[in-house]
């Protein structure tokens, strides 16, 4: 016998493959909606962790500008630190000057034949006033001055007979510049 199918065979399957492909259709919108809330979720945790890094390096950098500024004001104190001891170390070295100067005139001085009355030193010269004997005595004191470190450029400025209590002697006037000390 012949069987014939009155249901609507090719409907029903056409509804099902249509039914099939909006699955599909909505599986895929959901999917792809998924993947890209997850998408959007990692970027936000990317800018959240920069922004946290952003903000770490701002803090670190206001930190290394304080200790920068400290750091300036540091060097600027031992710059001054440094200008007062070379002042310091200036002022000792030169402490003992006039004393040596002394001593070497001391030295200088031609003994029991002459006598130094005035001595002026100045910035860069020395100028002095004597008694010696005779003239050679004064000789060998200026002879001894343009030999010695301390002067350069020995002057003879006057010599004058002077009487002083009975006795002749040579009153002299010497200027030189003075060498550089210490």
């Amino acid at each position: 016998m012949i069987r014939i199918n009155l249901l609507p065979f090719r409907a029903t399957r056409k509804k099902e493959n249509i039914r099939r492909q909006v699955f599909i259709f909505v599986s895929m919108f959901v999917l792809i909606a998924l993947v890209l809330v997850y998408y959007n979720m990692m970027l936000a945790g990317k800018i959240d962790t920069l922004e946290a890094k952003v903000n770490s390096t701002k803090k670190e950098l206001i930190e290394v500008q304080k200790k920068a500024r400290e750091v300036d004001r540091i060097k600027k104190e031992i710059a001054t630190l440094e200008k007062k001891m070379n002042i310091i170390s200036t002022l000792e070295r030169n402490r003992t000057v006039p004393m040596e100067f002394l001593v070497a005139m001391s030295e200088l001085i031609v003994e029991k034949k002459m006598w130094l009355t005035r001595m002026d030193i100045g910035a860069g010269s020395v100028t002095m006033d004597g008694l010696a004997l005779d003239n050679k005595t004064v000789a060998v004191f200026l002879q001894r001055l343009e030999e010695a470190p301390l002067f350069n450029g020995v002057n003879l400025k006057k010599i004058t007979q002077s009487d002083k209590t009975g006795i002749s002697l040579k009153q002299f006037n010497v200027e030189c510049r003075r060498a550089p000390l210490g």
